[in-house]
């Protein structure tokens, strides 16, 4: 049996195995074949070569006998036995039986007035919509993979349904032999015991900065799920949200520790059909996502949720539904004379969009028109890397009705870094013209504000870039002592934050 190998291919796994031989059949101590560079190269040395070819001539298998080898093994007809790619636990299509309608709350119609902003959790949206669906679907087995705090996470309902999976549990406590909720300080572990329920709902929910640690094992599932769509067998387990909560701009207590938006950054990367990195802004969008989230199949979504009882319900239910079809939406009510635009204001979080809507009201009371929208998943608005990912790309008409080309100047304000968050969006920057705010390193015991103040991504910091990108005397837009503050001058207390 002869296989034909590029030279390109050839050579590296010549290498290897000249190696491995080297040292099991040789008994050299020399390098082993994960030290490079090599000693000698069989590509280039005779002797090197003539080593090589001796002993991985011994490897050798003539085809006949690889055959009566595999025959035995190929008794599927005759046994009716599946082959492995065709057993039901490869290929099950796990369907909801009932899809409950979420709970919405109510939205003010006069969204500019923030004295009338409602305020609750958005993780209470993540809590009740993935009980509803648990007890709506009985027949299929609920797992949580949490690596701490549940009720932190304000997921309470959830845990007092499913409790806690323990050995002896405690009167009292939501504690239950078993328990569906599978706790330990291992995140690996836990996102694997969600992951591994193929056939069942599933559910992880971890602090934001502990998610990294899940990075690995998320991945080889994204990886894997992406293998069969390339080869036309989609996965049919329920898809799988992984929620980062507690997050970077919101959890000061433990300092720069708890403070790190590097998962959801990293699966940005991933391919955008099969790795869905969503960033919630309110309630009702929550409630939206999570009713989705389940009615698709062989995802990862990612979603950045924050667990403040103090965000504002701004997004009414068809725009919350919008805004998860179209990946990202104009918020109409907010900005001013947007066909005016010069400057257009995108927020990518929640906290964001705050800053985002002060910034917009003051730019509205100096007469500046400009537009402002909200986007809730970054990767569809990336350069598709293949047709499955093009496929999921937000169509062309959306991001020209967001970004006309009569609005060069584009400022994005993001939970994430601002480097990787702009690179995912590359299509929309027009150069010089389109600035990022966000995650920049600084952290430390302090207040959502203090920390969107420290890097450099307040309501002020963003009217200083219009200011910027626009060609505007900066003390028009700003009072002298809030650039006093600005420059760090003074203190920005009271003032920008």
């Amino acid at each position: 049996m002869r296989i034909h190998l590029h030279p390109r291919t050839a050579v590296p796994i010549a290498l290897f195995w000249w190696l491995r031989i080297r040292h099991t059949l040789l008994g050299d101590s020399g390098p082993l074949s994960h030290n490079l560079p090599l000693g000698e190269n069989p590509h280039t040395d005779p002797t090197a070569a003539r080593h090589f070819n001796e002993h991985a001539r011994r490897l050798h298998v003539p085809a006949a006998e690889l055959s009566r080898a595999a025959a035995p093994f190929q008794t599927h007809e005759r046994s009716r036995r599946p082959r492995e790619r065709d057993h039901a636990l490869a290929t099950r299509a796990v369907r909801l039986a009932r899809v409950p309608a979420p709970a919405y709350r109510p939205v003010s119609p006069e969204r500019r007035d923030r004295d009338r902003w409602a305020t609750t959790s958005p993780m209470s949206a993540v809590d009740h919509g993935f009980l509803a669906t648990v007890r709506a679907n009985p027949r299929l087995r609920p797992r949580v993979g949490n690596p701490d705090e549940m009720r932190s996470n304000r997921m309470q309902s959830t845990l007092d349904a499913l409790k806690f999976r323990v050995t002896a549990p405690e009167p009292g406590v939501p504690e239950a032999l078993g328990g569906a909720v599978i706790t330990a300080l291992n995140e690996e572990a836990i996102a694997s015991a969600a992951l591994g329920n193929k056939g069942g709902i599933n559910l992880i929910v971890t602090y934001e900065a502990f998610g990294a640690k899940m990075h690995g094992v998320v991945r080889q599932e994204i990886i894997f799920a992406n293998h069969l769509n390339a080869a036309g067998r989609p996965p049919g387990w329920l898809s799988v949200p992984l929620v980062l909560t507690s997050h970077t701009w919101e959890n000061g207590k433990n300092e720069q520790s708890h403070q790190d938006p590097a998962l959801a950054e990293a699966l940005l990367g991933e391919p955008s059909d099969v790795s869905r990195v969503l960033f919630l802004p309110d309630y009702n969008t929550a409630a939206t996502v999570m009713r989705a989230v389940y009615q698709s199949h062989g995802q990862i979504w990612t979603l950045v949720v924050p667990k403040s009882g103090g965000i504002a319900d701004l997004f009414m239910p068809e725009e919350a539904a919008a805004l998860l079809r179209e990946g990202a939406l104009r918020l109409e009510w907010a900005g001013l004379r947007p066909a005016d635009a010069r400057v257009v204001l995108t927020a990518v979080g929640a906290y964001q969009l705050d800053h985002v809507l002060r910034a917009s009201a003051r730019l509205a009371k100096r007469g500046v028109p400009h537009a402002v929208n909200y986007m809730l998943e970054p990767g569809r608005f990336r350069s598709p890397r293949g047709p499955r990912e093009a496929a999921h790309m937000a169509p062309d008409e959306v991001r020209a009705r967001l970004y006309p080309e009569a609005a060069p100047a584009r400022i994005f304000v993001t939970h994430t870094r601002p480097e990787a968050l702009l690179g995912v969006l590359q299509p929309l920057s027009t150069g010089a013209a389109t600035v990022g705010l966000g995650f920049t390193n600084h952290g430390g015991t302090l207040d959502t504000d203090g920390m969107l103040f420290v890097n450099d991504a307040t309501w002020a910091h963003v009217v200083a870039a219009v200011a910027r990108l626009r060609g505007i005397d900066r003390g028009t837009l700003l009072t002298d002592a809030e650039q006093a503050a600005l420059d760090g001058h003074a203190s920005p207390q009271g003032l920008l934050i």
